[in-house]
């Protein structure tokens, strides 16, 4: 139990607070005792005696692991609640040839807190690209409103003049110079037509006087 090369074998850490330990297996002659452990007041103690009073209520959980292992001889693990309610992970390795086992116990959260504080980082991560997209969505449907309110404005006055246009001629105004209209659309091609309109009616009344 001394010799630091059995020590350095014997206790390994699993880990950041868990160890492994080496207990001897429960006989009818004799209990089942830790032969080498990291808290050194507990060697030669009565394994089964002491994890009752440590775990109290949970202590059927931790017993049914070592139970079995010592019953069947084979390598067994299982869950249980240590008594600051934070869950264990134990495993008890027979060494082979002795009444020896070999218990390695961990709590599971220093396991899966890695894996937790990862979770957290990508739910932040995603809340913060959620946010810069429904930004980014916002600005260009905002944008795309402008655009729209701003082409809606220019084709309603082009439409507009139009209109005017073809007020005057139907009241047989045609010596007026019609705007020109530069839009590179449909609404350029109709101002042109109405040009053209106009135009033709001019000269049709011009000859119409004449022929008076």
């Amino acid at each position: 139990m001394d010799d630091p090369a059995i020590k350095s074998i014997g206790i390994q850490k699993v880990g950041q607070t868990g160890y492994t330990c080496l207990v001897s297996k429960l006989l009818e002659t004799e209990p089942s005792c830790l032969w080498l452990h990291p808290v050194e007041k507990l060697i030669g103690k009565d394994i089964i005696q002491a994890m009752h009073k440590t775990l109290g209520d949970e202590y059927d959980r931790w017993y049914k692991i070592q139970d079995i292992a010592f019953k069947t001889g084979k390598e067994t693990g299982g869950y249980y609640m240590w008594h600051d309610k934070r869950e264990k992970y134990m495993v008890m390795v027979p060494i082979e040839g002795t009444n020896f086992f070999i218990p390695s116990t961990t709590y599971i959260d220093e396991f899966t807190l890695p894996m937790t504080e990862l979770q957290v980082r990508a739910n932040k991560l995603t809340g913060t690209v959620t946010r810069i997209v429904m930004i980014v969505l916002a600005a260009a449907a905002i944008l795309v409103a402008l655009i729209v309110v701003f082409y809606s404005f220019r084709l309603s006055g082009r439409i507009k003049k139009l209109s005017a246009a073809a007020d005057r001629i139907s009241l047989g105004d045609v010596d007026f110079e019609m705007e020109r209209i530069k839009s590179r659309d449909e609404i350029e091609d109709l101002a042109d037509a109405f040009s053209r309109m106009q135009e033709s009616i001019r000269l049709a009344l011009k000859r119409l006087k004449e022929r008076r």
